[in-house]
């Protein structure tokens, strides 16, 4: 016994399992696009989680140190923000306060004291700053 199917039953039928196959082969590609962006910023993050433990754990040379603290915080801004590295902390400061981001404009405060008043940095103004990226960073988990 065969079983006919006649053509104009045959072709909407046809057309209708060709575009939900390219329905979901477009939406598994978008799926593994978007599971490699997650997989790539939680490297980054784990990346500045781990700098910021390793400035905690063994405060060396807090000049070293804050250099060390400077570039992490700028490349942070600039990788989860797109600001420039070349503004200054002083107009960061202002920026995150428009933005209501209280911890990260006390950190700019804290980073432009250290950084432009020209003080000496000692490891209890250094484990300040720290502290505050620290907030900064985990508040992006």
């Amino acid at each position: 016994m065969v079983l006919l199917i006649p053509l104009n039953i045959l072709i909407p039928i046809a057309l209708v399992v060709i575009i939900l196959i390219f329905i979901v082969w477009f939406i598994y590609n978008k799926n593994k696009k978007i599971a490699s962006k997650i997989i790539q910023e939680r490297k980054k993050l784990s990346k500045y989680k781990q700098e910021i433990k390793n400035l905690q754990e063994s405060p060396k040379e807090p000049n070293k140190d804050f250099k060390k603290l400077n570039q992490n915080a700028r490349d942070f801004f600039h990788d989860y923000f797109k600001l420039k590295y070349s503004v200054s902390y002083i107009k960061l400061e202002k920026y995150f306060k428009k933005k209501n981001k209280s911890i990260h404009s006390n950190f700019c405060r804290e980073m432009a004291i250290l950084n432009y008043q020209g003080e000496q940095i000692t490891p209890i103004k250094l484990k300040k700053v720290i502290d505050l990226f620290s907030k900064i960073i985990e508040e992006y988990k």
